[in-house]
């Protein structure tokens, strides 16, 4: 028989019910009112491990004999919900830090058309990577003359270089420099002259389906080299 256990009182509330029953928890599920048992088993071992409560289990459970009291099961349900709750504000500043220490100042290349016209090839071909280019981590906090000098002779090159268009999304109207973590970036011309803070977000990562997995171009990427190391 397998052994289940959960750290939610939503969870725990339920094992203490079917414990009560003294029935397996398929015969549980069956007798508050599940046709199909592997649905109310897929049920109950959800909210035993990740604590959200199912709506149709528990309104099955309080209209049957073993149901403990709309209360009891509504008082679990709460205590679970702020469990996770803070557990969820716990992760987004986890990940908030995270993403700060790990931030590096940029500027894409703001495209005619933010919609490629081919997904598949615009991520095969390195997606948004190709008109985002990283500047040296220290960038923020030198001299704004200096900064001004040299995001301007990057923009400079890199609108050359491309010929002053992008693959898939038309010619390049201008540049978006992301420049500290948290702050809107600065809007500049393709020649790097500022013309002023803009509201836009950096291009998204377009993903293209391989097999059963969703993938962006770095994914692409990894996946096509790993094919090669297991050729070779």
């Amino acid at each position: 028989m397998k052994h289940r256990t959960s750290e939610y009182p939503l969870g725990k509330l339920l094992l203490r019910l079917l414990a009560s029953s003294g029935l397996s928890l398929q015969s549980f599920v069956l007798s508050i009112g599940y046709g199909n048992p592997n649905k109310g088993i897929r049920a109950f071992d959800d909210m035993l491990r990740e604590g959200y409560p199912n709506d149709v289990f528990l309104t099955r459970l309080l209209s049957s004999k073993f149901s403990p009291g709309r209360e009891v099961v509504q008082a679990a349900t709460n205590k679970t919900l702020l469990i996770l709750s803070n557990r969820e504000e716990l992760e987004k500043l986890v990940k908030l830090a995270r993403e700060r220490a790990e931030f590096r100042p940029f500027f894409q290349a703001v495209p005619e058309t933010r919609r490629p016209s081919s997904i598949s090839i615009f991520v095969f071909t390195g997606g948004a990577s190709r008109y985002t280019r990283y500047l040296p981590a220290s960038f923020s906090s030198w001299p704004q003359k200096e900064q001004y000098q040299y995001i301007k002779q990057q923009i400079i090159n890199h609108f050359s270089a491309s010929g002053g268009t992008t693959l898939l999304q038309g010619r390049i109207t201008a540049y978006r420099l992301f420049h500290s973590y948290g702050l809107p970036p600065l809007l500049l011309s393709v020649n790097g002259e500022p013309l002023g803070t803009d509201s836009g977000l950096p291009l998204p990562e377009a993903q293209v389906a391989v097999g059963q997995r969703r993938l962006c171009a770095a994914g692409v990427q990894r996946l096509f080299i790993s094919g090669l190391r297991h050729r070779g």
